[in-house]
């Protein structure tokens, strides 16, 4: 059973490279398929990620408005913070910097009149969470590629300076670190309206998987809050013992796998009564750690509803093998 990363729909590659320790592949969702970054797709052809369409349709539509917002974001300054710092009560996308407000705020000094704005059904609730992604995706990869760029250009500049003063022999271009981890504050942002989308998704999704994996802190911090029923189950030092550590990482990968798969999939027994406490700061000598967070007797769709206080106007069925599932994991990553 593949992990799913969340709530984001795009993935760096050293951040998949963490991941990658205890996962032979991730699975991503997209919002939309003609809007696949081509990084994504490199990644799916060398096995390490797995990207997932959970909804399809409306493909033209959804390119529309993401080319209206570009447009009129593109003429305002602070672009990013234009989108992330709208007001969370608001559904997601449709915000006062939206282009159907702006619209709507045109028509209203016009002297049209406007009726009332019905409240909107699972269809547009599920088209405006896929648009929200789309953008949010689309910051977080050019983010990700302008913080590879100045992470380059600093270590140049240091071995530049390295050079001059002689201290030691300067390094290689070919050994700076491109793309190092993406944890900045732009993924901090809309937590909640980021989880909220997200869980659309995982309740149209036909196929899914009950393991959830983040590397994001403020996310898990969130979900603990939000979700009384979650307990930390245990730690990597706990599922690999000291004898486990030296084998062949694909080993590692399939033990961790079958044991987790066997966790959302058997009425498991929690080890222990323990409520999961905030996650334990990393020191500066620690490896890559993963912690897992089991939501016993909840299946996916229905923890992400209860985090994320969403109340469907109908239901979606389940397929067989989502039937199957009967708890929730979640993993945190910690690098």
């Amino acid at each position: 059973m593949k992990p799913i990363y969340f709530p984001y729909t795009y993935i760096s590659k050293p951040v998949l490279n963490s991941l990658n320790l205890f996962f032979r592949q991730v699975t991503v969702y997209q919002p939309s398929a003609p809007a696949i970054p081509d990084d994504l797709k490199i990644l799916e052809d060398e096995g390490l990620l797995d990207i997932q369409l959970p909804v399809r349709g409306a493909e033209k539509k959804i390119a529309a408005v993401l080319r209206d917002y570009n447009i009129w974001a593109g003429m305002h300054q602070g672009r990013e913070m234009a989108f992330f710092k709208t007001q969370g009560k608001y559904p997601p996308f449709f915000t006062d910097t939206s282009i159907a407000q702006i619209k709507k705020d045109i028509r209203e000094k016009a002297g049209t009149i406007i009726p009332d704005t019905p409240a909107l059904n699972d269809g547009a609730l599920l088209f405006n969470a896929r648009v929200f992604l789309l953008i949010a995706q689309q910051m977080d990869c050019q983010k990700s590629q302008s913080t590879t760029l100045l992470e380059t250009a600093d270590s140049m500049e240091s071995n530049l300076f390295k050079q001059l003063k002689g201290e030691e022999e300067a390094c290689a271009l070919d050994s700076i670190p491109r793309g190092l981890t993406l944890k900045d504050s732009l993924r901090d942002y809309m937590i909640p309206e980021r989880l909220q989308a997200f869980s659309h998704l995982v309740r149209y999704a036909e196929k899914t998987s009950g393991v959830y994996v983040t590397d994001n802190r403020p996310v898990m911090e969130y979900l603990l809050e939000k979700s009384p029923h979650m307990k930390l189950l245990s730690s990597t030092d706990a599922l690999l013992p000291a004898e486990d550590t030296n084998k062949d990482p694909a080993q590692r990968q399939e033990k961790i796998e079958r044991y987790l798969e066997m966790l959302v999939t058997d009425s498991a027994t929690v080890s222990g009564d323990q409520l999961a406490e905030p996650v334990q700061e990393k020191t500066a000598d620690t490896s890559d750690s993963l912690t897992l967070y089991l939501v016993p007797d909840q299946p996916p769709h229905a923890f992400f509803a209860e985090c994320t206080e969403i109340h469907p106007t109908n239901s979606v069925s389940d397929s067989g093998n989502n039937r199957a599932i009967r708890n929730t994991l979640v993993c945190f990553v910690n690098y």
